[in-house]
């Protein structure tokens, strides 16, 4: 953000510093550690089977062996993960989840092994509701975590915003006919990261890091912690309650204490892929943004004053 700053306080930022309001983030730790009948009681674990085709996944409960909460991490070694479920996805009348509800961001990797402390992270959001309902944080080997991001996105539909950088994770979608799943790059970026928009080929999908970018997703982010949650502050409360914010709602004790301890130098996988989920959010606002006032155009002309007095 020093780097490449949209406002002149953000040249001055302390780079030993923390962008994240810290003191809000570890009220929210203590919250989910100290109350886990409100979290973790309520959370599900487990992995995702195939059904009756490589397009179906079945839900399979599991214990939590094998989850990776702590940080910050000793190696990347022995830590395979689970995928943790804060809220499953919903359905509409005739069992069916609902279709362009879910959006997911992917931090991911290429080699089976690493010399660095670096895991695979995908995170999924309601974007109805603006809330995180899923994760799973890991190292599997390189097909593993693709396959499970894969079902992932079958298991909500969503649609997923991954780091082009790494390479695998296309080939994979491409090989299990579910290239839909990835999201295309993102037009947004163009204007604010200088990105250019390819149409062809794997360059096509998902979202390449450069400095520019994870800026861009780290601001986005802290939008998104600051922003007044979903339903949580209606007109009946009193004028005196205190305003509850996005970060009051996250459920993912790990993403919590990544933002905690957050430097400019240090590797944070949940926050590389909160920052590609935030970006495809961002994207998909924009775009709504335009139908609507494209639609309040054409309300207008049908209703200028020429037409209603000439033709009604």
């Amino acid at each position: 953000m020093m780097n490449y700053p949209l406002k002149p306080s953000e040249m001055f930022l302390n780079a030993k510093g923390n962008m994240f309001p810290i003191a809000d983030l570890k009220a929210v730790e203590a919250e989910i550690k100290t109350k886990p009948h409100k979290y973790e009681n309520k959370h599900w674990f487990g992995d995702l089977g195939l059904g009756k085709n490589n397009m179906q996944v079945v839900w399979k409960n599991k214990d939590k062996n094998g989850l990776v909460r702590e940080w910050p991490i000793k190696d990347n070694k022995n830590k395979p993960g689970m995928i943790e479920v804060f809220e499953m996805p919903k359905k509409d009348g005739e069992g069916i989840v609902f279709g362009e509800r879910y959006i997911a961001g992917t931090d991911t990797y290429d080699d089976d092994e690493s010399s660095t402390k670096s895991l695979g992270s995908i995170f999924i959001m309601d974007t109805w509701t603006d809330r995180i309902v899923a994760e799973f944080t890991g190292r599997r080997s390189t097909e593993e975590f693709y396959e499970i991001t894969r079902r992932l996105c079958i298991f909500y539909r969503a649609l997923n915003n991954y780091e082009q950088n790494k390479k695998g994770l296309f080939w994979h979608y491409k090989k299990m006919s579910s290239l839909h799943f990835l999201a295309e790059t993102p037009e947004s970026l163009r204007d604010v990261a200088n990105v250019t928009i390819s149409k062809v080929g794997n360059k096509k999908y998902g979202t390449t890091a450069t400095p520019q970018v994870n800026a861009y997703g780290l601001r986005l982010q802290l939008k998104y912690l600051q922003t007044a949650a979903y339903g949580e502050n209606t007109e009946q409360e009193s004028e005196d309650a205190e305003e509850t914010l996005n970060l009051q709602k996250i459920k993912s004790i790990g993403l919590v204490k990544e933002y905690i301890s957050w430097t400019p130098e240090g590797n944070y996988d949940r926050v590389s892929a909160m920052g590609m989920l935030m970006i495809l959010k961002e994207d998909k606002y924009a775009i709504l943004q335009r139908k609507d006032e494209r639609k309040q155009f054409e309300r207008g002309l049908e209703q200028d004053d020429f037409f209603t007095s000439r033709y009604a």
